[in-house]
């Protein structure tokens, strides 16, 4: 179950790039670039406990953990972008 909330989050994620950088105002793209760092910084540390889990051929904490942090962050992403969206970036 979380593996199918998790592709659905990097999908979502993937989706929003290009409304990304169709913001002008420059303050609330440098923050969604902020945030989208975050979510790139994420899934990179998920990849690596991949191997773990894979390893240890069972599902460890940490790595549902930081699907869960992933999937928070793509859902603040989301709500920011919406923000900037609706003040007019």
């Amino acid at each position: 179950m979380v593996m199918n909330e998790f592709e659905q989050a990097k999908q979502r994620y993937e989706d929003l790039l290009p409304s990304m950088t169709a913001i002008k105002n420059r303050e609330y793209r440098s923050d969604l670039v902020r945030f989208s760092h975050n979510c790139v910084n994420l899934i990179t540390l998920i990849s690596k406990e991949e191997v773990v889990c894979r390893q240890r051929r069972q599902i460890t904490t940490k790595y549902n953990d930081l699907v869960k942090q992933y999937i928070d962050a793509v859902e603040m992403l989301e709500k920011y972008l919406m923000f900037a969206h609706l003040s007019g970036g």
